[in-house]
C-alpha cells in the first residue's frame, strides 16, 4: 500500500496545475477565455493552502473507511 500524500505533495500538486492553467491562458487567443482561465488560476493559488488542506482530510478520510 502507498502512503497517503503529504499537504506539502498536495500544495506542490495544486501549484504545477496552476502554473498549467497559467500557461494555458497565455497560449489562448480569445481574450475572454484567457481572462477567465486566469481569474481561476488566481483563485485557486489564493486558496491553496485550504483546498490542500480538504484533500489531505478526504485522504485521510478514505484512507480510514479502508481499513
Amino acid at each position: 500500500m502507498t502512503e497517503p500524500m503529504t499537504r506539502e505533495q498536495v500544495i506542490a500538486g495544486i501549484r504545477r496545475e496552476v502554473a498549467e492553467q497559467r500557461d494555458a491562458a497565455r497560449r489562448e487567443s480569445d481574450g475572454v477565455e484567457r481572462d477567465r482561465l486566469l481569474r481561476h488560476a488566481r483563485t485557486r493559488e489564493d486558496l491553496v493552502e485550504e483546498e490542500a488542506d480538504a484533500i489531505v482530510a478526504e485522504i485521510a478520510e478514505n484512507g480510514q473507511t479502508a481499513v
